[in-house]
């Protein structure tokens, strides 16, 4: 937008009525973001001046994340009683309630074609549904802690999950099958990232690095170098090719260890 300010000038604080916002969220045109807040409420303003839009979609607990469907006709939240719940832009009620009582939803992300929605509880579960009735789809297995935060790839057919154990975890969507779990990051990782060609994910962690994980005929970037462990040398290369059912060439690996420069 040509009224946009210019990139790394503050546009002025927006929402939250002062409380902490735990998750933002474009719209996929980008005339829209939405926040989820601490007193409960996700709220949508328009990304050019700040007016607000739409909401606040009440839930009764704090709302942890938020999510756009493909076409921006949805918005999917996530809640501290556990609950996920799907909006209709102007609707007071949810169109779609998903209960799991008792552990607190922490991430919800929709797939890229829109027909499913995953989510990650304070229960070390992972779960997908269908989006379009909530019904249940399949529970990720793995041998895994609590996830913080959770990414489709671009074609949907895996899940990419971080969190408390430090490591980076990968899952088929259509079975639920746990692929790989990688290691690097000395502290909890708090967001992950496909990119766009779903050739490489990118982590952020408490340890104050982003890893950058690929293909390993990619050189790495960033002055980074590969970990001890399952992501180093040939045999682990081969190794984790067949825990991912793909050619020895495709299986991710540390491509780069990115410090911010404060």
């Amino acid at each position: 937008h040509d009224d946009l300010p210019i990139y790394g000038e503050p546009a002025g604080g927006i929402g939250g009525n002062g409380r902490p916002l735990y998750a933002l969220a474009f719209s996929p045109d980008g005339a829209r973001f939405a926040t989820a807040c601490d007193d409960g409420g996700v709220r949508v303003y328009d990304a050019v001046n700040g007016s607000p839009i739409d909401g606040p979609f009440k839930h009764p607990r704090r709302s942890l994340g938020v999510a756009w469907s493909p076409d921006g006709g949805r918005l999917a939240t996530a809640c501290a009683d556990g609950s996920v719940r799907l909006w209709i832009a102007g609707s007071d009620s949810p169109d779609v309630s998903i209960e799991s009582p008792g552990a607190a939803m922490n991430w919800v992300t929709f797939s890229p074609d829109g027909f499913r929605l995953a989510g990650c509880s304070s229960d070390a579960t992972v779960r997908v549904w269908d989006a379009a009735t909530g019904r249940p789809l399949v529970v990720l297995d793995g041998p895994v802690g609590q996830i913080w935060e959770m990414a489709f790839s671009p074609d949907g057919s895996r899940i990419a999950g971080v969190g408390a154990d430090r490591r980076l975890h990968l899952w088929e969507t259509a079975g639920g099958r746990h692929l790989v779990a990688l290691e690097g990051h000395a502290d909890e990782v708090w967001a992950v990232a496909f990119a766009p060609d779903g050739q490489a994910i990118l982590t952020g962690s408490w340890d104050g690095t982003a890893r950058l994980w690929g293909c390993p005929r990619r050189s790495f970037i960033g002055g980074g170098r590969p970990h001890r462990g399952e992501s180093s040398g040939r045999r682990a290369r081969q190794h984790l090719a067949e825990r991912l059912g793909e050619h020895p060439s495709a299986p991710l690996e540390p491509l780069g260890l990115l410090r911010p420069e404060l």
